[in-house]
């Protein structure tokens, strides 16, 4: 996993350090089919990827990329080559699998994995000696320099039927969450894919069909890392966990009959239109503190037009029962989105305000490869950048719209940071709230890293 670094520097200590469960679920498989398997994080790492090299001697090396770590990826697999020519070079990732050609033509990647990976991996590695490498799909090569495109695989069906993570691969006490109540924390992904379509997210891995692992199972999992790892709690990471509210019930009833006294949250977001008080009651019994929710914006023209079928007052009626709850809760808006004007924005900041969301993130559009907003604003002429490293969060706009120039973007986005982090109803509100010296520790580095980025600094 390559390391974000000066990517997060406007955020620098309050960055989500997340364990890379991706390739840990690679590794399982691969280590179900008795291969030797080794995870380099170079987020939190401390040895020498060099020594590393020299002491594992891989016949395979694999690097997971997303759009911004592209470069950085491409990087990684030269060192790899010079060090061995003979090692197979892998990558896989959001941005591989939205540019597999691209991907496939530098000379330093071997082989592209495109989609979900696990299986092609084993297949990969199986067929190494014999070179059948036409035979697996899911992936993108080069013979004699002309790039070939296999067939895409189908997803998973049956998710239970893969095997756990590979956490003993992962330090699991080096990864953190800016807002997380323990100091025990681990990400968990309980489902893939999603069903809506939302013009800025990627599908192009999970794809658009719900897949969901059985409520034992998410449970089994989380049973083994309180026994085997002291976690304390989880962060719910899937694309959107709440999709099946009777699963979601069944998981809740799973943890409190099992008496797992744990904490969880769903950092990544979930839609607001799928949850209640009732189920909000039951997630709270089986431990849930904190909620995220992808509202986009405050404007209904713009919601309606970016696809994400939600209203305005259901957002109200939600963030009011988390409150009443005492949930903690999370908005995320997106600035710069097309045909976004400034009186858009200007609802968009005053209606974070307005439902006293606990914690607002607002980024700027990130318009990824593999979506519909990059493919209208590259078919527009309005992209600005060709450096994929500056595709990522909390960094400059990499483009402009029709009505916003990128400068204008840019000061709306530390307006909104401004703007809502000034409300004096916050700090009493999130004070309320924290009930433990770890969570007021974490609040208060991450409430003085935006006020040192967005408030203090013009």
């Amino acid at each position: 996993m390559p390391n974000y670094g000066n990517l997060f520097q406007r955020i620098k200590g309050s960055e989500w350090i997340a364990p890379p469960i991706g390739l840990a679920y690679l590794a399982a498989v691969l280590e179900k089919e008795g291969h030797e398997v080794e995870i380099f994080d170079m987020q939190i790492e401390d040895r020498i990827f060099s020594n590393v090299l020299s002491k594992f001697n891989p016949d395979i090396v694999g690097v997971s990329s997303a759009t911004p770590l592209f470069n950085r990826s491409v990087d990684i697999l030269k060192e790899v080559k010079r060090f061995n020519p003979n090692i197979l070079t892998v990558i896989g990732g959001p941005h591989p699998t939205a540019l597999p050609s691209q991907t496939a033509a530098e000379s330093c990647i071997d082989v592209v994995i495109f989609g979900e990976g696990e299986t092609a991996l084993c297949e990969l590695v199986k067929n190494l000696k014999k070179n059948k490498l036409d035979e697996i799909k899911g992936i993108a090569y080069k013979i004699n320099g002309r790039v070939v495109v296999n067939e895409p695989r189908k997803p998973i069906d049956d998710l239970d039927s893969l095997p756990f993570p590979a956490y003993h691969l992962l330090k699991l006490k080096k990864y953190r969450h800016p807002l997380m109540k323990t100091n025990a924390v681990i990400s968990i992904l309980t489902s893939r894919g999603c069903p809506y379509s939302c013009c800025f997210c990627n599908k192009k891995i999970f794809g658009h069909k719900f897949r969901a692992r059985s409520p034992e199972n998410v449970v089994d999992e989380m049973e083994f890392l309180v026994n085997e790892y002291r976690i304390k709690e989880f962060l719910i990471i899937d694309d959107n966990f709440t999709s099946d509210k009777n699963r979601v019930v069944k998981i809740c009833e799973e943890i409190i009959k099992r008496g797992l006294k744990i904490s969880w949250a769903t950092p990544n977001g979930i839609r607001i239109d799928t949850v209640d008080r009732e189920l909000i009651r039951l997630m709270k019994r089986a431990g849930c503190y904190s909620l995220t929710f992808g509202i986009e914006s405050g404007s209904p023209r713009i919601i309606k037009s970016i696809g994400k079928q939600i209203s305005l007052n259901q957002v109200r009626k939600v963030f009011k029962i988390c409150r009443l709850e005492n949930i903690q809760t999370t908005a995320l808006f997106v600035i710069g989105l097309p045909n976004e004007t400034a009186d858009d924005l200007r609802k968009t900041i005053d209606f974070s305000k307005e439902i006293r969301a606990d914690v607002a993130d607002f980024h700027i559009l990130i318009p990824l490869p593999g979506t519909p907003v990059y493919d209208y604003l590259k078919k527009e002429g309005l992209l600005l950048e060709n450096d994929w490293s500056k595709y990522s969060f909390h960094t400059e706009p990499v483009f402009r719209t029709k009505e916003l120039t990128k400068d204008e973007i840019l000061m709306w986005y530390k307006t909104a940071y401004r703007e809502f982090y000034t409300n004096p109803y916050l700090y009493l509100d999130r004070l309320r709230k924290m009930t433990s010296l770890s969570a007021i520790r974490n609040n208060a580095k991450a409430f003085k890293t935006i006020l040192q980025s967005f408030i203090l600094k013009k």
